[in-house]
Formats: C-alpha cells, sequence, structure tokens
C-alpha cells in the first residue's frame, strides 16, 4: 500500500494534520487510570488552570461555603451574649423614664450580686394606643415578645393601667409573688384603675411611688407602676422576685 492509499479511507483524503489528530485520538490517554489530583500535578502549567476549573472548581466552591458556613456558626456561639434573666420595659413611659430605668438597672445589679450586667435587661420601651395605629402603636412586637417570654416586668403609667388588662399583657401578682412578698408590698398594691387595694388577689400592679428604692432616683417619676407580665419559668420568677424586694426592702 502506497503512502497516497493511506491517506485515502473510502474515499476520503485526510490531510496529514488529520492524521495526525486521529492517532492522537487513538492512543491510550497516560492520564486515564490515575486520579484527578495526580493529573493535576503532572500536566504542563498552561493546561493545570482549565482543568482544574473543569474537575474541582465547584467542588471546591462547596466545600469552602460549608467551611465558612461552620465557622461563622461557631464564632456565634462562643461570642453571643448570655441569655437575658430579667426582662424588663417602659410602656407609655416617655424619656422622662429612661435615666430612671437605668439607675434602677444598676442598683439592682449590685444588689443582686449579678456579674454579667446583660442577663438583667432595662431598656427597652414600648407605645401603645386604644385604636392599635399601625404608626404609633408597637402592640404587635411587644405581645409577639410577651409571649415568647422575653419580658417580665412592665413599667408604665397610671392611666395604660387599664389597656395592659385588656391586652392581657399581666400575670397575677398573688400567683406570683410570695406571700411574705405580698406582706411586704401591701400598701402599694393597686386594682387596674390604679386604685389601692388591700386583698392581694384583687392586686394588678404595683404603685412605685411607695418605694423608697424608686423614689430615691434622680427624676423618678411619681406616675409609675410595676406590672408582672410573662414570668414562667424558675429563673425568670426568681429574678423577677429579686427585683421587687429590691424596690421595697
Amino acid at each position: 500500500m502506497t503512502a497516497d492509499d493511506s491517506n485515502h479511507k473510502g474515499g476520503v483524503v485526510f490531510t496529514q494534520e488529520q492524521q495526525d489528530a486521529i492517532a492522537a485520538l487513538a492512543s491510550e490517554n497516560k492520564y486515564a487510570k490515575q486520579s484527578k489530583w495526580k493529573t493535576l500535578r503532572e500536566l504542563p502549567p498552561k493546561d493545570r488552570w482549565p482543568f482544574f476549573r473543569q474537575n474541582f472548581l465547584v467542588e471546591t466552591g462547596l466545600v469552602l461555603v460549608v467551611v465558612v458556613f461552620v465557622v461563622a456558626l461557631v464564632v456565634t456561639m462562643v461570642t453571643r451574649g448570655p441569655d437575658a434573666e430579667l426582662t424588663v420595659v417602659r410602656l407609655n413611659a416617655g424619656e422622662s423614664y429612661a435615666q430612671p430605668m437605668s439607675d434602677l438597672k444598676t442598683g439592682f445589679i449590685e444588689r443582686a450580686g449579678i456579674e454579667d450586667e446583660r442577663i438583667a435587661q432595662f431598656d427597652g420601651s414600648y407605645d401603645i394606643t386604644e385604636d392599635g395605629n399601625i404608626y404609633t402603636d408597637d402592640s404587635a412586637g411587644l405581645l409577639t415578645r410577651i409571649s415568647a417570654g422575653g419580658i417580665n416586668v412592665l413599667i408604665t403609667t397610671e392611666e395604660t393601667l387599664a389597656l395592659v388588662e385588656t391586652r392581657g399583657y399581666a400575670s397575677s401578682l398573688s400567683e406570683k409573688l410570695e406571700s411574705s412578698q405580698l406582706e411586704a408590698v401591701a400598701d402599694a398594691l393597686v386594682d387596674v384603675d390604679g386604685e389601692p387595694v388591700t386583698d392581694a388577689s384583687q392586686a394588678f400592679a404595683l404603685d412605685l411611688s411607695k418605694s423608697s428604692t424608686w423614689t430615691s432616683l434622680d427624676g423618678a417619676p411619681d406616675d409609675a407602676y410595676l406590672v408582672i407580665s410573662n414570668v414562667e419559668d424558675e429563673t425568670h420568677l426568681t429574678r423577677m422576685r429579686e427585683l421587687v424586694d429590691y424596690l421595697f426592702e
């Protein structure tokens, strides 16, 4: 067979370049039976990035995403603050209450021997209205936090007491305080209208104007009432009772 005959396959003429390509395809791939990582290392430098992009880029990206997520989760768990053991918020109580509340927190933390002040939170403020105006009313957010046990005590005004009762934000004083505490706060017990009561079972709030601790705070308004909100577990119950003891010791 002549060279010309070898270039004719069934009437098709192959150029030398085509013949070389066919020969290359027909030859054994030396990389076929080895790992992709070994192949990557043995490839010429100019071929490594295309090979890596085709065989490893997606997998490497997924691994990096998982690693970043795990690291972020660990950092969050390590650096997050402790859960609050007592949360006290102002309700319809303006800025004139802010500094006395801050001072109350400082005194309470010292009195209770709390080392990490983050477990006692006194800095929240909410406003609610009878008509539930969406622009000025915080009822939805307040109810969500109370329902989740995220608010334990409300400091509010006499005018707001009835609204607090209507919304179901309050717990029974006689059920949450111990009998000795009820005796200690007897002069501060008031009903939903802010009127003094002698029967603890009828009490809705504590009149803070009867608290020497509260009235000793600079700028503390006389129109201030303590309402016990959602206090269920033992930790929050203990802290709430400690606050009442501090206010009426």
